[in-house]
């Protein structure tokens, strides 16, 4: 209301200096107005914006000049990779899935992507479903227990894993899971080496395992604190994890313990004070059940950056930690 008072009240005023009438001032006033815009738009709006515009990663700084140049691609070509992307959101984390989307179009785009609909709305699925190359899949909370539902808890990725396994474990050699607020950056060439090596491929985090475990995890998993107490144990990203579906050590060392004890809200989510603070949940139980088996846990950082990361990575990352940031 106030603005619309203001402009009137600077109309008057331009009607009493000139001592025009209403038609003529008008015109002369758009005409003004006009000239303004074009003004702005020509001369000062790159100035502005640069003024406003936050200091940005080198990868961001240069983000619409490589999108500009890169080559387009038919995406809907074969999946040569034999790989399936797996990856999970609810309606809060759809502008994030849209970026990791996008993101794997760019620099993997005949690669399908999997969606598990943890929440989204209808409007939202029903634009994602729209996208190359991408499937919806509904995730089954009600054959879970109750504590599944509450998904600041994760208790949904290991049976993610677990369902895609069983759904598509004779369709394709290779399943790869990111979190939504994952990005990728550069092509999977070193990722699925990995997998065809090793049968699996897991990377670090930048936290320790005893600092950000309940007590209680220790206890459900049958391990010691005490065993992690040394600053070597790191803690593996549970946002990504790839594995072959023929390795049938790593679901037997893995995959099974986990979806076990996710399905024990006393083993992911024990309700003690830590459990609400300092504990990782998913993150949590994924690294000691990884350190138990002896698992090869990837620690190079370019599999894992985030904004912390030091700025010659971004020439070679491979995964970034994007989360809510916008890249523009």
């Amino acid at each position: 209301m106030h603005f619309y008072q203001n402009q009137r009240k600077y109309f008057d005023r331009f009607l009493n200096i000139h001592n025009w009438n209403t038609a003529v001032a008008l015109c002369t006033f758009c005409v003004y107005v006009i000239f303004i815009t074009v003004a702005y738009f020509i001369l000062f709006k790159s100035s502005v914006n640069t003024l406003l515009t936050p200091a940005k990663r080198p990868h961001d700084r240069n983000f619409v000049s490589k999108i500009n140049n890169h080559q387009s691609t038919i995406l809907s070509g074969t999946n040569t990779r034999d790989l399936l992307i797996v990856t999970a959101a609810s309606a809060g984390f759809v502008d994030r899935l849209e970026n990791l989307i996008g993101s794997i179009h760019y620099h993997e785009p005949h690669i399908t992507i999997i969606v598990f609909d943890l929440g989204m709305t209808n409007s939202q699925r029903s634009r994602i479903l729209c996208m190359t190359n991408v499937q919806v899949e509904n995730f089954p909370f009600d054959i879970y227990p109750s504590h599944v539902t509450y998904l600041q808890f994760y208790a949904f990725k290991a049976l993610v894993l677990k369902e895609v396994f069983e759904k598509y474990r004779w369709k394709t050699k290779a399943i790869f899971y990111l979190d939504a607020g994952c990005e990728l950056r550069s092509s999977l060439d070193p990722i699925i080496k990995a997998i065809k090596t090793h049968g699996y491929f897991l990377t670090g985090q930048k936290t320790f395992i005893i600092n950000h475990t309940d007590d209680q995890t220790f206890v459900a998993l049958n391990v010691s604190k005490s065993n992690f107490s040394i600053g070597k144990y790191y803690q593996v990203a549970a946002c990504i994890l790839g594995f072959s579906t023929n390795h049938s050590g790593f679901y037997k060392n893995i995959l099974i313990p986990f979806i076990a004890c996710s399905l024990n809200s006393d083993c992911i989510a024990p309700l003690t004070p830590r459990s609400s603070t300092t504990h990782r949940f998913d993150q949590s139980i994924l690294s000691i059940i990884v350190y138990k088996a002896g698992y090869i846990v990837e620690r190079l950082e370019r599999f894992f950056g985030d904004f912390g990361s030091p700025f010659e990575l971004d020439k070679i990352m491979v995964i970034f930690f994007r989360r809510w940031h916008c890249p523009k």
